[in-house]
């Protein structure tokens, strides 16, 4: 690669940070840089084909904005430093190429003010003392990386989650109701009926997307065996123990109350679940 000049810093009783060195100017420095060979981290990325990535790399995470294939990447852990990347734009040119990508961004620090005019981010108070942190962590990860290493599940594809709340007596799909169930489970529902249930390789569970690939693969057997014609399955309906009425009335009272609004969960597959969620004031 090209060689690049480091500036090592200084001016600082910290002894952690006496050996730290940054591609820019923006701390105070020593007089000299040093010229270092450099390598892009696109190169490094096709180069080691790497599934999580930890980068503190003071400033140059900016950089982030210039990788065009991120290649089977699901996580980023990076520190965003504020003091060389000190304006909005700079953040958000990142978050938002990040999420191009299909990367769901996730913070794990806190956003600094900005000023109204410029955008640059405030770190000092009107004393000139430092406001707090001036790096904070966030997290960058996205699904469809796993979905692509974790290989062709199309034969035994996950479905979508259906609303059954309109329909009486209806019945989630097999599937759906079945990935309600933990792996464990599942090889224990198996072993019950007398299926063989495939021992699991020690290299498989360090295998990106093993989870998925090992429930889909103990859903789809638990299939084929529910849906046999010697197999006999019942299925039970209860309409639960009805509420007295100034005991709905007292419950009404209370959601009343509170603030609050109807939330989907998608990650309930046994599908027609909604919840309650609090809404932050």
């Amino acid at each position: 690669g090209s060689r690049v000049p480091l500036y090592a810093h200084r001016g600082t009783n910290n002894p952690s940070r006496l050996f730290f060195a940054s591609l820019f100017t923006t701390r105070s420095h020593a007089d000299d840089a040093i010229l270092v060979s450099s390598v892009t981290l696109q190169d490094l990325i096709q180069r080691y084909a790497p599934t999580v990535v930890k980068l503190d790399a003071e400033g140059a995470e900016r950089f982030l904005r210039d990788v065009e294939d991120f290649g089977q990447i699901r996580r980023l852990v990076v520190e965003w430093d504020w003091t060389h990347n000190k304006y909005r734009r700079n953040w958000e040119e990142v978050r938002q190429h990040l999420e191009l990508h299909d990367f769901k961004v996730s913070l794990r620090g806190t956003m600094p003010a900005f000023h109204e005019t410029t955008g640059e981010a405030l770190l000092k108070d009107p004393r000139g003392k430092k406001r707090g942190n001036t790096g904070m962590i966030f997290v960058a990860s996205r699904k469809a990386a796993m979905a692509a290493i974790a290989g062709d599940l199309r034969d035994v594809a996950i479905p979508e989650p259906e609303s059954y709340l309109g329909s009486e007596n209806a019945q989630p799909r097999l599937e759906e109701q079945l990935l309600a169930l933990s792996m464990e489970q599942l090889e224990e529902r198996l072993r019950h009926f007398g299926e063989p249930v495939r021992e699991v390789r020690g290299e498989e569970y360090f295998l990106l997307g093993f989870k998925e690939r090992r429930t889909a693969e103990l859903v789809k057997s638990l299939c084929e065996v529910y849906q046999r014609p010697t197999f006999r399955r019942s299925i039970e309906h209860s309409d639960g123990v009805p509420l007295q009425e100034d005991g709905v009335q007292k419950l009404l009272e209370v959601l009343r109350s509170i603030n609050f609004e109807e939330n989907l969960r998608p990650s309930v597959h046994a599908a027609g679940y909604l919840i309650l969620k609090l809404v932050a004031i």
